[in-house]
């Protein structure tokens, strides 16, 4: 059974009935405490550092998103965490975290120079990687559409996947096209895009 705190006498007998009595003041433990700094650096990522004080080290920790560490860090979107801390005595503190990182502005080219030179050669748009599900279409001046991209914006980062200029393999004139961004629930983004070659 489990006891509180107080003054308690212990007696041990043996098998010749010698006793002993112990005296002891049982104090319950302070409770542990967690202190923390979150927030989002420079480089637009977030992170968690908590510092856990009282109850007995060593302490475990074990975070939402699987980490083990005291501090977490490299943290690209939004979202809770939420970390369980054990001491040595099998106590347990668990702490809640919100972290708002914020999106990025969107970069989008207003032309391309597909010459193979390394620079612009392709339709790309920075920070899009932030968003999990996209598309793009791209239409010449009489509404055919000559590229569609579908899938996430990470997928949309491999140079491969992005508009190059061409239809079919095959060079397209310069001038201006027309391309609709579609982002997850947001409002369509639309825009000209030329080539210049």
């Amino acid at each position: 059974d489990s006891v509180g705190e107080g003054n308690y006498s212990l007696t041990v007998s043996d098998f010749n009935d010698c006793q002993v009595i112990i005296d002891t003041t049982l104090t319950n433990p302070i409770p542990m405490v967690i202190t923390d700094t979150t927030g989002v650096n420079a480089s637009n990522i977030g992170f968690v550092d908590i510092t856990v004080s009282n109850g007995r080290t060593p302490y475990t920790y074990l975070w939402s998103n699987g980490a083990t560490t005291e501090d977490i860090s490299g943290l690209n979107s939004s979202g809770t965490f939420i970390v369980t801390v054990t001491d040595a005595n099998s106590c347990l503190i668990t702490d809640t975290f919100n972290i708002e990182v914020p999106l990025l502005e969107l970069e989008i080219p207003t032309a391309i120079t597909p010459n193979n030179d390394g620079k612009n050669d392709n339709f790309e748009i920075k920070h899009i990687e932030q968003y999990s599900t996209i598309s793009i279409e791209i239409f010449n001046r009489w509404g055919d559409k000559i590229f569609i991209f579908s899938g996430s914006g990470i997928d949309y980062l491999n140079p491969s996947k992005r508009w190059d200029g061409k239809f079919k393999g095959k060079d397209l004139p310069m001038g201006g096209y027309i391309y609709i961004l579609k982002i997850s629930d947001l409002e369509p983004i639309n825009g000209i895009v030329s080539i210049i070659r």
